[in-house]
């Protein structure tokens, strides 16, 4: 993905998704093929859904040339009857029902209740499907600040004293880290883990990385640098 930068907007080209679109619309019964009504019939499906968007916008969509917004991606994924995750990131082909409750059913806890936070706060998360390359290494996908983001949750581990262990995946530097720390039996406390941090001082463990964090004055820390506290998921992939 390409994000380039003009006078007047940001553009960000994305010929995978303008593949998936296509691929999309040659398989749905009801879209036109090209060059016979194809343009002018999402034009009408969403207009009829209150989204007003130009001929020459969806076909930068289904070049791959721009990205639509979140928003308008939503709406894509509803009139294709396709899954908006899959349409926006690739990660996940269409599942069924009972097939998404079986994965949900996988999920660490800490990342069911990020997952939860994350919708709350308006945005669309979703997990990665077994047959995803990199599902051991993620829980949630989801789009944010207008890319797709990749999210492990790690819950900490209590060490000695106020001495907790992160457990991040030894292929990191493509995640978005977050921490869990539990302050009691109801209540999360969620960090931001910086990739950098991890490459300096995490410790290798085979399987997995070891982060250490002290918890001291409500805040966490790993050496002398405090990690940022979450409090609001759509502000914290920005």
């Amino acid at each position: 993905m390409i994000k380039t930068q003009d006078k007047t907007q940001s553009v960000i080209r994305d010929k995978d998704f303008g593949r998936r679109l296509t691929q999309v619309c040659n398989d749905h019964p009801s879209v036109p093929a090209p060059n016979f009504g194809r343009l002018q019939w999402f034009v009408d499906e969403l207009e009829r859904r209150g989204v007003t968007v130009s001929r020459q916008t969806i076909s930068r969509w289904l070049d791959g040339a721009y990205r639509p917004s979140r928003e308008k991606m939503r709406v894509l994924a509803e009139i294709l009857g396709t899954d908006e995750i899959w349409l926006s990131m690739g990660v996940a082909a269409p599942v069924k029902t009972t097939e998404i409750k079986d994965i949900q059913a996988s999920v660490d806890g800490a990342a069911m209740v990020v997952a939860g936070l994350m919708m709350i706060d308006g945005l669309s998360p979703g997990f990665p499907l077994p047959t995803d390359s990199r599902a051991d290494d993620t829980d949630i996908v989801v789009v944010a600040a207008r890319r797709p983001q990749r999210v492990k949750v790690s819950l900490a581990r209590k060490a000695d004293g106020a001495r907790s262990l992160f457990m991040v995946p030894n292929a990191f530097d493509d995640l978005t880290l977050v921490g869990a720390v539990q302050m009691d039996p109801v209540t999360l406390e969620f960090y931001t883990i910086p990739t950098k941090i991890v490459a300096e001082n995490a410790r290798p463990m085979g399987s997995h990385m070891e982060l250490e964090v002290e918890l001291r004055a409500g805040k966490a820390y790993v050496g002398n640098t405090s990690l940022g506290k979450i409090l609001d998921f759509s502000t914290a992939f920005s």
